[in-house]
């Protein structure tokens, strides 16, 4: 095999392996500084949120950004260091997928302490909010403490977002899905197995790059 062909296939090989690589699923944790209300809509909580943070782009002492290895147990306080433990806005995104066999109805339920309420929303449309005063205290018995939905997700890479705002006194949150046919529930975390589906058109960036070192081989051919 001419060199530059031998280029050519390691590049093949190699854009299938990115093609076909599975991330873990993704949970990002976001805090930020907040002294104001609730909301009266999902797209309210939201709002604030994104007015919240265009005040704070840098998280400032007490708060913070951060990955969790599982959505369990987690504060401002256990996440943050230095964590405050009052006046919180809180969002966190879960990105995870749903393979062909596992498409259907799915659960998805969260525990949260969110003093003036909060809101979910999956793949940016609306699930639900609560404008009232949610505090699990780590119990999924009381449906008006906690976000508990049924939905039909499609095969394919999914995003949920949750918002909300607390005033004091920040307790320890968690976040699970269910499903389809199963009546376990799962964690969101890193090693839950609901790993981001990799996208067909994931290697289509390298084509520059692939069309580069054809171009190579041919001159490397006509030499």
């Amino acid at each position: 095999m001419r060199p530059g062909f031998r280029i050519v296939a390691a590049f093949v090989m190699s854009a299938a392996g990115l093609a076909g690589c599975a991330r873990a699923s993704t949970i990002d944790f976001s805090s930020r500084p907040w002294t104001g209300g609730g909301a009266a809509s999902a797209a309210g909580y939201r709002s604030n949120w994104d007015n919240d943070l265009f005040t704070y782009p840098v998280a400032p002492a007490g708060y913070c950004d951060a990955s969790l290895a599982a959505w369990d147990s987690a504060s401002n306080q256990s996440v943050c260091a230095g964590g405050s433990g009052s006046n919180i806005a809180f969002h966190e995104t879960v990105r995870f997928g749903v393979t062909p066999t596992r498409a259907g109805s799915w659960g998805i339920r969260i525990g949260p302490d969110f003093g003036l309420g909060g809101a979910v929303f999956l793949d940016g449309v609306a699930l639900g909010f609560r404008t009232t005063d949610m505090w699990w205290n780590g119990s999924y018995a009381s449906s008006a403490q906690i976000f508990d939905f049924t939905t039909n997700l499609s095969a394919g890479n999914h995003v949920l977002q949750v918002y909300g705002f607390e005033a004091c006194c920040d307790g320890a949150s968690q976040a699970q899905f269910r499903l389809p046919g199963s009546t376990a529930w799962t964690t969101f975390a890193a090693a839950d197995g609901i790993n981001p589906v990799p996208e067909p058109a994931a290697p289509y960036f390298l084509l520059p790059g692939l069309a580069a070192v054809c171009l190579y081989a041919r001159r490397r051919k006509r030499q």
